[in-house]
């Protein structure tokens, strides 16, 4: 399993994204909001007091899945195969909401060559928010862009890399990810890819296309910032005080667990924070896993649910309310 990247010039589409909307001045809702932007909150699977996650699984066994905890606390598993009957994609990577529609990324250029190798719906594939019924996919082969001026490539049309990097989504006309050539826009109407000029620099003395990308990693909530660093203990930095505090000993409340499988992913409007960890991490093999939230508004963590054996390498985790 991979750490996620971020280009520096996705942190400004995301800034931009967060608004996911038509209306970019404002002018229908001057106040605005601190969330997401959407003007409503949805139902069914994009309520706001619910969470989705997203599984990578393991590649070489299985597709990618979606996992739902409801605004009760209730775990629904495989959320897309069970209304579409099929699977998103291979070695899922990103999800966004955006209007009333969830966009899924997956890498999907290979077919699991252990299991039930059974193909993904696409690369990026597209939902009613609130039903998760398939409404569209791109194929990752359908996915090309015309090659940028000064570019040495010797054909016109080029491919995209994988993995595949977050996404952000501004509406039907501008969802834009990265990978690791640059940064690109894709127009969802019509099926066009463009290389975003600025995102990207030609290495290998123009032969090839590259990206700088960063690491991403850290998530606050309240005047704390929390990087779990990839071990299996959290610790925070006081925004007062800057000083680093071992915070949460996972550990002890799942003993079997030896790796974090995503980054700690807070619901800073709750004052919670979510750490997925497993047994183990191979992309030929399933793992047991648990799903740990923390109540974290106090001194002392508090541990609210374990959720285990629920979700199959988890590639990040959605508290909805940030949409919004």
């Amino acid at each position: 399993m991979k750490m996620k990247w971020i280009t520096a010039l996705l942190v400004g589409a995301m800034m931009v994204a967060s608004g996911c909307t038509s209306d970019p001045e404002g002018i229908n809702n001057p106040g605005g909001n601190s969330g997401g932007g959407q003007s409503q909150p949805l139902g069914g699977y994009a309520a706001p007091d619910g969470v989705l996650i997203l599984n990578q699984g393991a590649p070489r066994l299985e597709n990618g899945s979606v996992t739902w905890i409801s605004p009760e606390g209730i775990v629904e598993q495989n959320v897309y195969r069970t209304v579409n009957g099929s699977a998103c994609g291979n070695t899922s990577q990103d999800l966004y909401l955006c209007g009333n529609k969830i966009y899924i990324m997956s890498n999907n250029n290979e077919v699991p060559d252990l299991g039930n190798s059974e193909p993904g719906d696409g690369s990026i594939v597209i939902v009613d928010a609130e039903t998760f019924r398939r409404e569209k996919a791109f194929q990752f082969s359908d996915l090309k862009f015309h090659k940028p001026e000064g570019s040495l490539e010797v054909v016109d049309s080029l491919s995209l890399a994988t993995p595949f990097e977050n996404m952000a989504v501004i509406d039907e006309h501008n969802l834009f990810f990265a990978d690791g050539q640059g940064m690109f826009r894709l127009d969802t109407e019509t099926g066009k890819l463009n290389l975003v000029e600025g995102g990207y620099h030609f290495g290998n003395q123009g032969n090839t296309i590259e990206t700088v990308v960063a690491t991403r990693g850290m998530t606050v909530i309240g005047d704390h910032l929390y990087f779990a660093a990839g071990t299996l203990t959290v610790s925070r930095i006081s925004l007062k005080t800057w000083k680093i505090e071992e915070y949460i000993h996972v550990e002890n409340d799942a003993p079997q667990a030896r790796y974090l499988t995503c980054n700690v992913v807070a619901d800073s409007k709750k004052n919670l924070l979510y750490v997925s960890v497993s047994n183990d991490l191979n992309e030929a093999r399933t793992s047991d896993g648990n799903i740990l939230v923390y109540n974290c508004s106090g001194d002392e963590p508090q541990l609210v649910m374990n959720i285990e054996n629920k979700a199959s390498y988890p590639i990040n985790i959605y508290p909805m309310s940030k949409f919004y």
